[in-house]
């Protein structure tokens, strides 16, 4: 539960598989379709071997239905535009991939370390209690950094040797 130890999956990251699963089998569907016009005696046309509806299909489904790459479940959601407010809460919601129907009473309960991480007043009731958080009011998802570059920067600014 410490949360040094854990990394936020953002939409970008899982935009990121999504698009990566879609290419592959646009590439393998690419590929069918050049060595299909090849078995035919036909010369292989590029511009006929790229069906456009294979990635954006792909995309729309993932997104239309929810279910994602790896199994995922619930990625995508309907906005919630019933207030302002409710339409920030929603944008800032951080999920536990956690079983609802399993206690998890440490999952469930702020550890320390999400202090001005995780707002401690806003989780639903029911079975998502503590299972399903806010990200606090002020906080920024930084990006993964390489730490040897970091360590390169702050010799040459002279902080450590």
């Amino acid at each position: 539960d410490h949360y040094t130890n854990k990394r936020l999956r953002v939409s970008g990251d899982l935009m990121e598989d999504l698009f990566r699963v879609a290419f592959t089998s646009l590439t393998r569907d690419m590929t069918y379709q050049l060595e299909r016009s090849l078995a035919r005696g036909k010369e292989p046309s590029v511009k006929q071997a790229v069906r456009s509806d294979v990635l954006t299909e792909n995309i729309k489904h993932a997104i239309a239905t929810g279910n994602w790459v790896g199994g995922r479940a619930g990625i995508s959601q309907l906005l919630d535009r019933t207030s302002y407010m409710g339409t920030l809460s929603h944008l800032r919601r951080v999920v536990s991939p956690l079983s609802r129907s399993q206690p998890h009473f440490e999952a469930r309960d702020l550890h320390p370390t999400q202090f001005g991480k995780i707002c401690p007043n806003e989780t639903p009731e029911g079975p998502n209690c503590g299972l399903v958080k806010n990200l606090a009011l002020m906080v920024r998802i930084s990006e993964g950094a390489d730490p040897d570059e970091i360590k390169d920067v702050i010799k040459k600014m002279g902080i450590i040797n």
